[in-house]
């Protein structure tokens, strides 16, 4: 496998974790409307979304990278 699939690949998992994660933050969002109590849970998970939101942009981010290496050692 090479390094673009490796990385694809990477991307691919991550951004599933990202979409469970945001069906398991929509439910909380729910729950906080109805329990105040839940905030702290709600707050968080809004944290982690945001970090994998980043994980994702920069894996995105090194695959166009890979893909520009790529295509300079393909001109060679």
């Amino acid at each position: 496998m090479c390094m673009e699939e490796k990385v694809n690949e990477i991307l691919e998992d991550t951004i599933n974790v990202y979409n469970q994660m945001k069906v398991s933050n929509d439910s909380l969002m729910l729950s906080f409307q109805n329990d105040k109590d839940n905030y702290y849970q709600y707050a968080c998970a809004e944290m982690i979304l945001d970090n994998l939101d980043k994980v994702c942009e920069k894996i995105e981010n090194l695959d166009c990278e890979l893909c520009a290496l790529q295509s300079e050692k393909n001109k060679k």
